[in-house]
């Protein structure tokens, strides 16, 4: 025999509100016995939390939740609780004078995409030994800065690498113009500042190939894919879908990746302890000196190609921000574009600016100054961690409007 089971719309609500009733009360119970004092924050949902209330453009959304909880307020990314820091006031108090407390960096599922989970950026080993390591990198940085250019013009190599890309840049900007009129400098400006990143990193120049372009490419799908928060960060299941924010970092992350790895190993072939020509030669040094106890330091071949990939891929994208910046506000200011012209023209001539013509084009260095202060490269810093107990600091005073975020994840 067979029973037929009728349930009643009533019956339906009352188990709903039911469900709805006991998260309500988990929730409050949670707060209340908690042992500290959360700062606000808007309701989240179970599991997704308030991932669907950022929208495309979470910065934007951030500026509004600034409005109505200050300038720390706390959300549920996924099932991560994040705090988010505004105004620059409270992120000069996170990063500067409580800096050690908020070193960290959370362990993201994208982190691990970046020189395949070994980046000095993107790690989540804080000690001694990323200590060394960023000591290393910043030792081989000096090292190069202060190579002697080939050439009597200019004052080091660094400087030759960068005025070499101008000009070229320059001529290929008159070209474009002089033959269609109107067009998109982006692609070509990303291509430049690529180009000095990998003088820098590489020792040399690259043709526009298609290994190039298709990496400038690949960073520019990324870019876009990445503009919103990646829930597979924040909601661990997510990971497993065919997510095009996702596959779009893996792409270019393993593009870059390998990109770079050739480069160093063909280093490791053509390296002369007694002619550095870049920042991978330099790291090598380093790596191949011995200490007075006859061990080898820290610094394998993974960590090389690890450094490099932080130092080109912070050059990359934020160079070119930069520039595209400084475009913008010329092409919409004609007036401080000829102020700017006229100053070099009258300082230095026709031939192009070098370092130490700085303390002679003031009103140049000022407007640089400014772009750098009035613009933003990219609305977040990369996201800290921190111990629950760390970000529970002073916030007594009023803060100015700047809208300035910083994600923390919490422990």
């Amino acid at each position: 025999m067979m029973f037929e089971a009728k349930i009643s719309l009533s019956e339906v609500m009352a188990a709903l509100f039911t469900m709805i009733f006991i998260l309500i009360s988990v929730r409050i119970i949670g707060n209340m016995t908690r042992k500290h004092i959360l700062p606000p924050g808007p309701w989240s949902l179970p599991i997704v939390g308030n991932l669907l209330q950022l929208g495309e453009h979470p910065h934007l959304s951030f500026i509004q939740m600034r409005k109505k909880y200050g300038d720390m307020f706390l959300l549920k990314l996924g099932m991560v609780p994040v705090v988010v820091v505004n105004g620059p006031d409270t992120v000069k108090q996170v990063l500067l004078r409580d800096g050690e407390g908020f070193v960290g960096r959370p362990k993201m599922y994208t982190f691990s995409f970046f020189a395949d989970g070994k980046s000095l950026s993107f790690s989540v080993e804080y000690g001694e030994s990323w200590k060394r390591h960023k000591k290393i990198a910043s030792k081989a940085l000096r090292s190069f800065s202060k190579s002697e250019a080939k050439t009597s013009t200019c004052s080091c190599l660094l400087e030759e690498h960068v005025c070499a890309e101008a000009s070229a840049l320059v001529k290929m900007f008159l070209e474009l113009s002089l033959e269609k009129g109107a067009f998109d400098l982006t692609g070509i400006t990303t291509c430049t500042v690529a180009n000095v990143v990998c003088a820098l990193c590489f020792g040399k120049r690259y043709e526009y190939n298609e290994e190039f372009l298709s990496m400038i490419r690949i960073n520019a799908d990324f870019l876009k894919a990445t503009s919103v928060v990646n829930p597979a960060d924040f909601i661990p299941w997510f990971r497993y879908l065919p997510i095009p924010a996702m596959k779009a970092a893996q792409g270019f992350y393993e593009v870059l990746n390998n990109f770079i790895a050739q480069r160093v190993e063909e280093h490791y072939t053509t390296y002369d302890k007694n002619h550095l020509r870049d920042i991978t030669d330099a790291l090598i040094s380093i790596s191949n000196d011995k200490r007075n106890d006859g061990r080898a330091p820290p610094f394998s071949n993974d960590k090389i190609i690890s450094t490099v990939n932080d130092i080109f891929g912070a050059g990359f994208d934020t160079g070119s921000t930069c520039l595209f910046w400084i475009f913008l506000y010329l092409v919409n200011n004609p007036d401080i574009q000829k102020k700017i012209q006229e100053e070099i023209d009258g300082k230095i001539g026709l031939r192009s600016p070098r370092f130490d013509d700085r303390k002679d084009l003031h009103y140049t260095e000022a407007f640089i100054s400014e772009i750098l202060k009035h613009t933003s490269f990219i609305p977040f810093t990369i996201p800290h961690c921190c111990d629950e107990r760390n970000y529970l600091f002073s916030m007594g005073t009023s803060f100015p409007k700047t809208p300035v975020s910083l994600l923390i994840c919490i422990k």
